[in-house]
């Protein structure tokens, strides 16, 4: 029900005003007319039993603490089947809100709430059983005037019993400050909380939230150093923080207390092989990486556009520029009716591209050219008219959108559901007969509780692979369901996580990668493929530690990435069944020229793929076309930069191999952008706050 102001609630509690509201209830500012105080009702009206459960276990929770860094619960009463809770009013706003409108905190204002905070996270987990809260995020944290930190939000905080040991983890949770074993059904323990609270420490000193943790196990994404984010950050506190946001929960530090105390001890320092193994992907070091072959090739590298000399004042001109369409649609029109080359429409001021860096951006022939509009030209062309003509009259032709990439539909993860999980969505892109790509309708697949990533069509289009937690304790494992979202079945099931899933072109196997780590505590990653229906599963790797596969469209050569000498490196099998060593694809990566390399991707058509290299904190895709496949290696090869953000990832074609789909954190936010292979423009799909990643076509004859 919607309470309006002057509303008695269970004749004690008058409605003054509503404060928040979300899919599942609504905050109230009261009046306890009893007690003569301010009180906050927060009210439940989601019906389904394990909302009602949840809603119930936060109040017997809050219940029976007592801490003046935690709210209390005053009252709890149901009325028509709808629950409401009452509890202490706190005022102030919440430490995101002073995140977005004043960025990083002051170090001695973080380090004060830090200090309360543990004290009372320390006394929660020290109740019998203890008490662990699951969701600590800026967020969740509200400051009072009298500057108090305090630790709101209980939805999801469960009591750690002994019976708990093989309960499910969290049912949900923010990306960036959830630890890896709040994903599916890992352990969560008081760990858990030291794990969020460090990550909301990092966000609020750097203004920066921490790479999630699934995707730093997935090896796709690296923790920064916070000193280095803000030199103003003492070295203690940001080893502190490092050693905090640990993937293993081991590797953390005992308690809360023990982190504060840490953070506290101007001493306190990691060692720095400890601080370079929690900054980068988790270890991939094959044991006898020295015996990996090698054969250098030639590699063509042509001139790039030099860099935008500031990305944020073009950011803006061009948001500015894309309103401004609306009132210059004529000129639209007019440049929509001469196609004859790529179109690139410069916000006033922005620099045009010209070849003078050592990489640029591929230009196709004229008959290959893509017309996008995404900015306008200031000031506008002048036009001449021709000499006016009678008309006959026509019949008006009936112009009907294009789908983009010939299927028009990406698979991707998202969490723009109400439940706030990354589940798993289809959108539909198309270019509308005015030229505008726009995306315009999406649809959600999936719905169980867990998030989901790395969705990837089966060649028929009839069924979808994607990384979920297996619900036995074992992590992450490979799923398949049907294209419309039914049917998933568990393919995996083994100790350790399975991910980057990628079906041979026969649809007969879906490779992908195993990690997990050894009696010794090593870290172990294992090209593995197995069958649709979870059968004949084989390891590939033997001592090699190899990862994220990528089978050649015709089935011969499986591409793929090793580890060797601290670098990550492109291989290829030839018969990807064959045992035998494999064979260099790329010497000058072994030696770093061009940064490490991740997230290969194979072209549907045509001698070409794309990957994501890796230079330092940038990640830039590129694009290599080749004459052949060889036993050495590629013939001719040429590469291309198409992005220079060096904020992008998992790039994935289109199945007329024109149009590249992508994740990018360019704007702080996960979004997926759009691009033909030239590079220009670059179109921003999905536009919204939240998580929006892990593209993936659907083939072109599922989609027709």
């Amino acid at each position: 029900m919607d309470l309006q102001p002057e509303t008695i609630l269970h004749e004690r509690y008058k409605i003054i005003k509503l404060l928040g509201q979300g899919g599942m209830g609504s905050v109230y500012l009261a009046w306890d007319q009893t007690l003569d105080t301010q009180v906050a009702v927060k009210s439940n009206f989601n019906p389904a039993p394990k909302s009602v459960d949840q809603f119930l276990r936060e109040a017997r929770l809050l219940a029976a603490l007592r801490h003046p860094n935690l709210p209390r619960v005053t009252d709890y009463f149901v009325i028509d089947k709808e629950q409401f809770l009452v509890m202490d009013f706190i005022p102030g706003d919440d430490l995101n809100q002073g995140l977005k409108e004043q960025g990083s905190q002051p170090l001695e204002m973080v380090l004060a709430w830090s200090a309360q905070l543990a004290d009372a996270l320390s006394y929660m987990h020290n109740q019998t059983p203890p008490v662990v809260h699951r969701d600590i995020k800026p967020a969740n944290i509200k400051l009072t005037p009298d500057g108090k930190a305090i630790l709101v939000d209980f939805g999801i905080a469960k009591v750690d019993t002994a019976q708990a040991q093989t309960a499910t983890g969290a049912e949900g949770y923010t990306p960036g400050y959830a630890p890896p074993e709040q994903y599916g059904r890992g352990r969560t323990g008081p760990y858990s909380d030291q794990f969020s609270l460090a990550a909301t420490m990092y966000a609020l000193l750097t203004a920066i939230k921490p790479a999630d943790s699934i995707q730093r196990v997935m090896g796709k994404a690296n923790l920064h150093v916070p000193h280095e984010l803000n030199p103003e950050i003492p070295e203690n506190v940001s080893d502190a923080l490092l050693k905090a946001l640990s993937l293993q929960t081991e590797d953390r530090f005992t308690s809360v207390t023990e982190f504060q105390a840490a953070l506290d001890n101007s001493d306190f320092r990691l060692d720095d092989r400890i601080r370079d193994e929690i900054t980068s992907t988790p270890t991939r070091q094959p044991s006898n990486a020295d015996k990996a072959p090698v054969a250098p090739i030639d590699r063509t590298v042509v001139a790039s556009p030099s860099p935008k000399k500031n990305k944020r004042t073009a950011l803006v001109m061009g948001i500015l520029a894309a309103i401004a369409i609306v009132c210059l649609l004529p000129v639209v029109l007019l440049l929509f009716v001469f196609p004859k080359s790529p179109v690139y429409l410069l916000a006033e001021g922005q620099d045009t591209a010209t070849p003078t860096g050592t990489m640029i951006v591929a230009m196709p022939e004229e008959t290959q050219a893509e017309v996008m509009v995404v900015e306008v030209i200031q000031p506008s062309p002048t036009f001449t008219l021709a000499p006016s003509v009678t008309l006959t009259d026509q019949p008006t032709p009936t112009l009907t959108p294009e789908f983009i990439g010939q299927s028009g539909v990406i698979a991707f993860a998202s969490d723009r559901g109400e439940d706030g999980i990354v589940q798993i969505w289809t959108m539909r892109v198309i270019r509308t007969p005015q030229g505008d790509v726009r995306v315009d309708s999406f649809t959600q697949l999936t719905f169980s509780e867990d998030d989901k990533d790395q969705p990837v069509w089966s060649p028929d289009g009839s069924r979808i692979a994607f990384v979920a937690p297996g619900g036995t304790g074992n992590g992450l494992d490979i799923w398949v369901m049907d294209a419309d979202g039914s049917n998933p079945v568990n393919l995996t099931q083994h100790a350790g996580d399975e991910f980057d899933p990628a079906w041979s072109p026969d649809g007969k196997l879906i490779a992908f990668t195993h990690h997990l780590r050894d009696a010794g505590s090593a870290q172990i990653y294992a090209l593995t493929v197995i069958k649709p229906d979870g059968t004949g599963r084989v390891r590939l790797s033997e001592d090699f530690v190899e990862w994220d596969p990528a089978f050649s469209p015709d089935g011969k050569w499986l591409l793929y990435i090793i580890s060797a000498s601290s670098h990550d490196f492109f291989y290829f099998r030839a018969d990807w069944n064959d045992f035998a060593e494999p064979k260099t694809f790329d010497l000058r990566s072994l030696f770093g020229e061009f940064g490490e390399v991740s997230d290969p991707a194979w072209a549907p058509v045509g001698d070409q793929f794309a990957y994501v290299e890796i230079n330092g904190d940038r990640q830039d895709i590129v694009h290599v076309t080749y004459v052949q496949m060889e036993q050495n290696g590629l013939h001719q090869p040429t590469e291309y930069v198409l992005t220079e953000t060096g904020h992008e990832s998992d790039p994935a074609w289109s199945p007329d191999a024109r149009w590249l789909a992508f994740t990018s954190t360019r704007d702080n936010q996960t979004e997926i952008y759009l691009m033909p292979t030239t590079g220009r423009p670059q179109v921003n799909l999905t536009a919204r706050l939240g998580v929006d990643r892990s593209p993936d076509w659907m083939p072109a004859a599922a989609g027709e």
